[in-house]
């Protein structure tokens, strides 16, 4: 859909012309057929290879130096999501070798599996962390109600699943939570994020790529002074700490501002946090149906399109991208092309429960839908690409979000009762920490130095902080060990 670069070829300065070609895929969910499917029809990776492929070794990047952002949401629902992620990090190290890359963000999925949350994980996957595969827990179940999840304790794990998963899946549902806490997938996924190579948001060429959305309130709980790249950067950092907890902690702590403010980026859609808000309900659904939703004190202080606007304009862009909320008619765009909703079902696990495989697979396809243009010629636009139809449906065109007064127009810090909510002003509520304040340092770009905890009468609270952070146990020896030596 993009026209050709000029500056494709030998002997080009790299910082002349349109600049990369960047293409962005919202939720995969769990369907690797459908994920190497749209990679080849965009021209990122090769016709000849297929899932099935031993792809871990024969990497088959064919984007050259195209920049692929990944919205989030690649595991949960569909079967593959866990295999799939080994691929992605594949290619993410085979484009960077010819000057490409692959930017993976974090989903609320992603977040789920990491907190030992395996509500929307499939039988099947379940079952591939463990060797007894039998017929029932290998029968695929697509989606199911989170209301009734029951958690168990496998020794050092604690893992919850729906009612809907049968008892043949505990055991893999347990080395599932394993994994993806302190085994091989978290500790893979906390590694890329303190590289930088994982993320929950990424600007290129004036588009905010975030999974969920960024809401005004969310600044003042990180406590961020910095604006545009900087302030990104210090959201990525903050996510880094973070998440930097094992499961336990990251259910416990969860939105807790009073201990850090890093753990605001793991609030849930009650808080506003980047993986979960709902702010994408005032477009699809009503303004009155996002703020319903919200906890009783959670006031965002504007009307849902000046949130928007108010994002933009700290971080200085152009259009806030995310994926998260499912739309069925294509790329939904919002207050005059600002907001666009990515996520257009592009995996059989919607369909799934409804139609026959084939049925599936064919809407699944027809679904697909990428955003593309040049990071550095906004005049050549950004388009939807649906790769699965052909002729004149394939292209659209979005909407030019207007002029940048008006799309970065200055916003008054207001409190909430003069908000255009008109909802009285709420009062602070704070959940009471189980660990004092100061037990962290303040949240920076390297924030994973911890202060050693306080002395408290009850020992097992600080032992408890120590087996949720893998940092804090080894800091505090490393000080037990100063001391020792200054007293010898």
């Amino acid at each position: 859909c993009l026209p050709a670069r000029p500056d494709a070829g030998p002997g080009v300065r790299p910082d002349a012309g349109p600049g990369r070609r960047v293409v962005s895929i919202a939720d995969l969910h769990g369907d690797g057929k459908a994920m190497m499917l749209h990679f080849q029809k965009l021209g990122l990776v090769r016709e000849d290879v297929t899932q099935e492929a031993p792809i871990r070794k024969i990497f088959p990047w064919a984007g050259g130096d195209t920049v692929l952002v990944l919205l989030g949401d690649v595991v949960g629902r569909g079967r593959w999501g866990s295999e799939m992620y080994m691929i992605l990090w594949g290619l993410q190290d085979e484009a960077e070798q010819v000057g490409g890359e692959v930017v993976l963000l974090l989903g609320n999925h992603e977040l789920l599996l990491m907190q030992g949350y395996l509500w929307y994980v499939t039988r099947s996957e379940m079952c591939q962390f463990v060797e007894d595969k039998s017929d029932s827990c290998s029968r695929e179940v697509i989606r199911g109600p989170l209301g009734g999840a029951e958690c168990r304790e496998h020794g050092d794990i604690r893992c919850c699943i729906p009612p809907y998963a049968g008892e043949h899946c505990w055991d893999g549902a347990a080395a599932m939570a394993q994994a993806w806490d302190a085994g091989f997938y978290g500790t893979k996924v906390r590694k890329l994020l303190r590289e930088g190579r994982m993320k929950v948001a990424h600007k290129v060429g004036g588009q905010v790529f975030v999974h969920a959305g960024l809401v005004s309130t969310l600044w003042s709980k990180l406590g961020l002074q910095e604006d545009g790249e900087k302030a990104v950067d210090k959201i990525n950092a903050m996510a880094a700490h973070a998440i930097g907890f094992k499961a336990v902690g990251l259910r416990e702590f969860a939105g807790d501002i009073g201990i850090s403010p890093s753990f605001a980026i793991i609030a849930d859609d009650k808080s506003n946090g980047p993986m979960w808000t709902r702010i994408c309900s005032a477009a699809t659904d009503s303004e009155e149906a996002w703020r319903q939703a919200l906890g009783s004190w959670e006031y965002p202080m504007h009307t849902f399109c000046d949130e928007i606007r108010h994002t933009l304009h700290r971080l200085g862009g152009e259009r806030l991208v995310i994926g998260h909320c499912p739309v069925d008619e294509g790329v939904v765009q919002a207050c005059e092309g600002a907001f666009l909703l990515s996520d257009t079902m592009m995996s059989t696990a919607f369909s799934r429960h409804t139609l026959d495989d084939a049925s599936a697979r064919e809407v699944a396809t027809n679904n697909m839908a990428a955003l593309e243009f040049h990071e550095r010629d906004p005049g050549a636009g950004l388009w939807a690409v649906y790769a699965g139809r052909e002729g004149e449906d394939r292209c659209e065109r979005m909407a030019d979000p207007g002029p940048a007064e008006a799309r970065q127009a200055h916003f008054e810090p207001q409190t909430p009762s003069t908000a255009s909510t008109g909802l009285p002003s709420p009062p602070v509520r704070r959940k009471k920490s189980i660990f004092p304040k100061s037990m962290f340092k303040k949240a920076r770009q390297t924030d994973h130095e911890l202060k050693t905890p306080l002395r408290a009468s009850d020992g097992s609270r600080r032992r408890l902080f120590w087996e949720m952070h893998p940092m804090a146990r080894k800091t505090a020896l490393i000080k037990k060990a100063i001391r020792r030596t200054r007293t010898r």
